[in-house]
C-alpha cells in the first residue's frame, strides 16, 4: 500500500479538498476496514514528511495491525516496486504514474474529495487497472473482498487486461514508443 497522505499542517499548501483530519479518517479507515482484514502480508509505504510533534495515529495503527508492516526505510517508492505483487495506491498524484509504469498489477482508489481522477482519466484507466470509487457505500467491503483473492489470481486478471493497460500507457503515459 502507497500512502499518498501528505499533511499541510500550518503551511499554505494547495491540494485538493481535504483537511489533514480527512486524509488521517481515509488512511485510518483503509488499515481498519481493509487492509488490516487481509489473507495476505502488506508493506505500508508512508508519504514521508514532518508536519506535526505527535506521532502519526496512521502510523501508530499500521503496527497494531498484526499483517501490516511499517515500510521505515528511506528508500523511494520506485526501488520498491519492483518486488511488490499488488500494488495499492490512492489520489491523482505522480504516484499514481509511478506505480502505473510498474506494469505491476494496481489498484487505484479514487477519492471523490481528494485529488479525484478527471472524468476522462478514470474511463481509461478503468480498462486498465483495478479501479475503486471510495465515495461508494460498499467501498472497503467491495476493495477487501478484491484485495484477499489469492495474489496469483489478481495478477491472472490483470494479465487479462494487458492489452488495454498496454494502450493506456502508451496513450497517457508514455511518449515516443516503447
Amino acid at each position: 500500500y502507497v500512502s499518498t497522505q501528505l499533511y499541510a499542517g500550518n503551511m499554505n499548501i494547495i491540494r485538493g479538498g481535504s483537511s489533514d483530519m480527512g486524509l488521517a479518517e481515509h488512511e485510518l479507515a483503509m488499515i481498519d476496514h481493509c487492509l488490516a482484514k487481509l489473507p495476505h502480508r502488506v508493506l505500508f509505504k508512508p508519504y514521508e514528511q514532518v508536519r506535526y510533534l505527535d506521532k502519526d495515529p496512521v502510523i501508530s495503527r499500521v503496527e497494531a495491525a498484526d499483517n501490516v508492516t511499517l515500510y521505515k526505510e528511506g528508500k523511494d517508492l520506485r526501488l520498491l516496486l519492483p518486488d511488490a505483487k499488488v500494488i495499492v495506491t490512492s489520489r491523482a498524484t505522480s504516484t499514481l504514474a509511478w506505480c502505473f509504469m510498474s506494469g505491476k498489477p494496481l489498484v487505484f482508489i479514487d477519492i471523490p474529495d481528494s485529488l479525484p481522477l478527471r472524468p476522462e482519466a478514470r474511463e481509461a484507466l478503468s480498462s486498465a487497472i483495478f479501479l475503486f470509487d471510495a465515495g461508494a457505500p460498499d467501498f472497503h467491503a467491495k476493495l477487501t473482498a478484491f484485495l484477499a483473492q489469492p495474489i496469483e489470481e489478481i495478477e491472472a486478471r490483470f494479465q487479462a487486461r494487458r492489452k488495454a493497460f498496454e494502450e493506456v500507457r502508451d496513450a497517457f503515459f508514455q511518449t515516443g514508443g516503447v
